[in-house]
Parts: C-alpha cells; structure tokens; sequence
C-alpha cells in the first residue's frame, strides 16, 4: 500500500516544516527586546541555543508522534494496510529519527533568522530549500522508482537516509545499517548547520 510507502516521507516532511518555523520564533525575540536580557546574562550563550533546540525538537516528536498515531487508527479502524513491522519499539524509533534531524535542520532556520533579523529572509531561505530536500529523495518514493538524475542526487541528501530508515521499520523490520546511516546523516547535517547557528547567536550583542 502506498500509504504504508509515503508515511516516513510524511514524519520527516512534518519534522522538517516545522525546522523551517525554527527561526520565527527567534526573530520575533529579536525584535521585541526578550533575547538581549540574554546577550546580558552571565551564562553561555550556546546554552540559551540548546534550550531552543530542545523546546524544538520536543515540538517535532510530538508531532511526528500524532502522524504515526493516526496512521494506527487508520489501520486499526480503517483497515490500512501499514505494517508497523517493528511495532511501538520501532515507531518511537522513527519519532527519534525524525526528530533529531528536525532539530539538525532548525540550525539553518535559526543561522539565517540570526544573521538577518527578517522573517521573510527566514522564511524565503528556509522554504526554498525545504521542498527540493523532500521532493529530490527517497521521502516519498523508494530509490528504485526515482529517475535516474534524482537517484544521484538522493544518495548524497540527508533525507533519503531518514525516510529509508524510517521506511524499513515500518514495511520489513530493522535495518540497522540504514538506521545507522541515518544517524551519522543527522550527527553530520547537525554539527554544521548548528555549529553555524551557535557562531552567529555568539556574534549577537557585540
């Protein structure tokens, strides 16, 4: 069933949507005077980043979590056919995955709402790359199925390697070298686009 198919696509496209919001928030601080209590506060201003990134990604598991909810009941009540091949233990799993890597991905969201102080500079930045990550991956076709230029571009994109994951427990079972490929993917994206995020919170209030 394509819906068994689509539903990774749909967890990490929902994580990713909302990464794309991650810098609103932030501009809206910016602009009304809360973040410069913290330019002046003796504490580290990294810290004051992770505890965003936090109240983030708590957001996203949340949410990935209703998207596999309500899948469940669709299949329960409805008669879907989704598999949950790995069942509670693997679907948790995918709410991890999904929201790990929408807590990597909110560092380009926060790096440019930082930098411009714009939402619609956020916004633009942040919506423009979102859809050709989802749309140029395996999110929602297998590998197999994409044409030929997309293939290539999918094995270097960050989100083939969530959404083949998270694929894979709910269709056949555990993959753990997809698994473990999905998370060096998320560890990699997040290093970089956070260690941005955290320079450019850093150089605020010089």
């Amino acid at each position: 069933d394509y819906v068994a198919v689509l539903l990774p696509g749909i967890t990490v496209m929902t994580a990713i949507q909302s990464a794309a919001q991650s810098g609103f928030g932030m501009v809206a601080d910016i602009d009304s005077g809360f973040m410069d209590k913290f330019f002046v506060a003796p504490m580290r201003r990294s810290s004051v980043l992770l505890g965003k990134l936090l109240s983030d990604g708590m957001r996203m598991a949340g949410q990935a979590a209703i998207v596999l909810g309500v899948a469940y009941l669709l299949k329960v009540g409805a008669g879907w056919r989704i598999p949950f091949a790995t069942g509670i233990p693997g679907a948790l799993l995918i709410v991890v995955l999904a929201s790990a890597f929408g807590v990597a991905f909110s560092g380009l969201s926060n790096t440019v709402a930082l930098r411009t102080k714009n939402t619609e500079a956020t916004m633009m930045v942040s919506f423009t790359l979102t859809f050709p990550l989802l749309f140029l991956s395996t999110a929602m076709l297998p590998k197999a199925f994409l044409p030929t230029w997309v293939k290539d571009f999918s094995s270097v994109n960050p989100v083939s390697y969530i959404a083949d994951a998270s694929r894979s427990m709910i269709l056949t079972g555990y993959d753990w070298h997809a698994i473990g490929n999905a998370f060096i993917a998320i560890a990699v994206f997040g290093v970089v686009l956070n260690g941005m995020a955290v320079m450019a919170f850093r150089a605020q209030g010089k």
